[in-house]
């Protein structure tokens, strides 16, 4: 096993404040491939008020289009190039 990154860390420590569970919290850590999909995920938490375990979860796993797109999620709909995708 390899360590963690600094990212890593960081971001750990920001989703369980979120939530304290250790399924949600490696859930993330293995859906995200790199400290730029990382970085991605932590940036967004720290940007949000009041972030949900559920707008992690779904930001998670639609990464790859979040770095590709213009996407914000807000509770459990997903906002792609201003149409609201549920």
């Amino acid at each position: 096993m390899s360590k963690l990154t600094t990212i890593e860390k960081e971001l750990v420590k920001k989703l369980y404040t979120i939530w304290d569970d250790d399924e949600f919290v490696l859930g993330i850590i293995c859906d995200l491939d790199d400290d730029y999909e990382r970085k991605f995920v932590l940036d967004f938490i720290e940007s949000t008020d009041d972030v949900t375990p559920e707008q992690i979860i779904l930001l998670a796993l639609n990464i790859k289009d979040a770095i590709t797109e213009d996407l914000i999620v807000d509770d459990f709909s997903i906002i792609k190039n201003n149409v609201e995708i549920k």
